[in-house]
C-alpha cells in the first residue's frame, strides 16, 4: 500500500491562494509564514492547512508553489463522465469487465464514491476501496438492497438491520474506516404495497449502522 499523500493546499479555496500570493509578492505577509500572521490578516481555519504546505518556505518557493497550484486549477480539465458497458460478454463485445473496472474507479478514487444497485455477497470487490477509504481518506457511500423481507410491518427495522450487520461481519471484514450505508426501508416491508427493490426506488431515507 503506498504511503498517504498529504492533502496540502487542496482545501484551501483559489480566492484565498491567489491573496496569499498577491501578500506574499507585496510584502504584506513575510516569510517564512508565521501562524500569529496568517490568523492576523484573516485566514483563520486555513492557517493549519497553509502552513503545512508552506511553511518554512522563503518567499521565491512560497510564490512559486502558489503559482503551480493556481495554473493547475486554473487550466486542468473539467472532470468528464464516462458511460461505460460492463459484464460477462462474449469475446469481442465492447463490454469491460465489471471486477477489473469497479476495481480501477476505486482505486481511482480522490474525495468520495457513492456505490448504488449492487449485491455484495463476498470481500473481494471492496477491498480496494476500504485501501483506498484508508490511505487518501475518500468517503464512501452505500446504498444496499435488503434480501428477503421480514414477516410483518413492525420486524422490518429489525430485519433490515440484521441485513446491514451481517452485511459488516460478512462482507466489509476490514473494519474501519467503514462507509456509511443507506436503504430503502421499503425494501424491507413484507408484500405489496411496501415491496420495492433498491435499484428502482427513487428516495433513500434510512441510515445503517
Amino acid at each position: 500500500m503506498s504511503a498517504k499523500i498529504p492533502s496540502g493546499l487542496s482545501q484551501v479555496p483559489r480566492p484565498v491562494l491567489e491573496r496569499l500570493l498577491e501578500a506574499i509578492d507585496r510584502g504584506r505577509l513575510e516569510c517564512p509564514l508565521s501562524e500569529l500572521e496568517l490568523l492576523a490578516s484573516g485566514h483563520g481555519a486555513l492557517v493549519p492547512a497553509i502552513l503545512d504546505a508552506l511553511g518554512g518556505l522563503d518567499a521565491g518557493a512560497a510564490t512559486a508553489a502558489l503559482r503551480l497550484v493556481l495554473a493547475e486549477r486554473t487550466h486542468r480539465p473539467p472532470p468528464r463522465l464516462g458511460l461505460v458497458c460492463t459484464g460477462p460478454e462474449a469475446r469481442g463485445s465492447v463490454a469491460r469487465d465489471t471486477a477489473i473496472l469497479v476495481r480501477d474507479l476505486f482505486e481511482g478514487a480522490k474525495r468520495s464514491v457513492i456505490v448504488g444497485g449492487y449485491a455484495f455477497d463476498r470481500p473481494g470487490i471492496l477491498e480496494p476501496l476500504h485501501a483506498t477509504m484508508q490511505s487518501r481518506g475518500v468517503k464512501a457511500l452505500l446504498f444496499l438492497d435488503i434480501p428477503g423481507e421480514a414477516r410483518s410491518a413492525q420486524d422490518a427495522d429489525a430485519f433490515a438491520t440484521a441485513a446491514i450487520d451481517r452485511f459488516f461481519r460478512e462482507v466489509w471484514t476490514f473494519g474501519a474506516p467503514k462507509p456509511n450505508v443507506y436503504y430503502d426501508p421499503r425494501t424491507a416491508m413484507p408484500g405489496p404495497p411496501g415491496r420495492a427493490c433498491t435499484r428502482s426506488a427513487s428516495w433513500w431515507t434510512t441510515s445503517g449502522r
